[in-house]
């Protein structure tokens, strides 16, 4: 654990034993919804935001990532975006503080969760889908659609090893913009 996740998880538990303490209820209890509802925003500000990600220098002329966890590597457009690898070596975060973020990880669902190869193509049809294509024989799917004023798009990769996702959401006013990096990824996106 790195120094900077000691000093917050330190910071969290002491967070939850003075509000038992307010509270008047023995330690790990919390009193009342509103209070899970803080410490669980105060849990993922804290944990999913600063101690699960670091952030990786990316050349802004010749944007590219190479997983060295699942083998999968991506490219996408230049230009000037933040980028965070997850702690554990999963994937990355792109975002380029317009509204843009691209995520692209591995997972051991296979091994872990028993995900098969049929029920790994299902999830190309899932609420909400608008367009979606199938490639059974090299083990891919792309989903796409509108949701929320935003536009999203994936692919997946069923590989034997894990399943390998990139996904791309973009304010849907921002197409013509981020056309040409959707492109760019999706071509560079190799399992």
């Amino acid at each position: 654990m790195t120094l900077k996740r000691a000093v917050i998880f330190r910071w969290f538990v002491h967070q939850i034993k003075a509000l038992n303490a307010k509270n008047n209820v023995s330690l790990g209890v919390v009193a009342s919804c509103k209070n899970v509802m803080l410490l669980g925003s105060l849990f993922f500000i804290c944990f999913g935001q600063l101690a699960g990600a670091e952030e990786v220098r990316i050349d802004p002329s010749s944007p590219k990532y190479h997983n060295a966890r699942y083998g999968f590597s991506i490219k996408w457009t230049p230009g000037t975006y933040s980028v965070f690898e997850a702690d554990n070596g999963d994937g990355i975060t792109v975002k380029d503080g317009h509204g843009l973020t691209m995520r692209v990880w591995g997972e051991l669902e296979q091994d872990v969760f028993g995900l098969t190869k049929e029920e790994f193509f299902r999830r190309a049809h899932a609420e909400g889908v608008q367009y979606s294509k199938v490639n059974r024989e090299k083990g891919w799917y792309i989903a796409s659609g509108q949701q929320d004023g935003n536009v999203y798009y994936k692919k997946s990769f069923y590989t034997n090893v894990a399943v390998i996702t990139m996904d791309i959401t973009y304010p849907s006013e921002r197409r013509k913009q981020y056309d040409v990096f959707v492109g760019d990824a999706v071509k560079s996106f190799k399992p």
